[in-house]
């Protein structure tokens, strides 16, 4: 054979991939949450509503063994869930909806931008 060296670096390309998608994703859940926060309604209760706003957060993203990055936010509020799909005949506000909606198409831009800051050419 040639003299020619293979340098595997696939666990570091891994772990580099694994570090960008991560930051992406708390990046995207941050922004969601504060647009959702900014979304919501405040209603004929001015205390309740902005409770509301204020419950809604990011949690702690979890690494799975399978390699699953989960990443997960909204309200535990009780009045979040109809609220947000409407109670009954009530139309629904959507405002975790509209946030995701906004934010989820940019996680793939955020991975590449992490992995280019890594070095690693688009």
């Amino acid at each position: 054979m040639s003299g020619f060296t293979l340098d595997w670096k696939g666990p570091r390309v891994a772990e580099d991939v694994r570090e960008a998608a991560t930051e992406a994703i708390e990046e995207t859940l941050d922004r969601a949450a504060a647009i959702a926060s900014a979304l919501a309604p405040v209603g004929t209760r001015p205390r309740r509503g902005k409770r509301l706003s204020q419950s809604i957060r990011r949690y702690k993203t979890r690494h799975l063994r399978n390699g699953r990055i989960i990443g997960r936010w909204g309200s535990r509020k009780r009045h979040a869930r109809p609220v947000e799909v409407g109670p009954y005949e009530r139309p629904g506000v959507f405002y975790l909806t509209r946030a995701a909606r906004r934010e989820y198409p940019r996680l793939s831009g955020r991975v590449r931008r992490g992995m280019y800051r890594r070095g690693y050419s688009p």
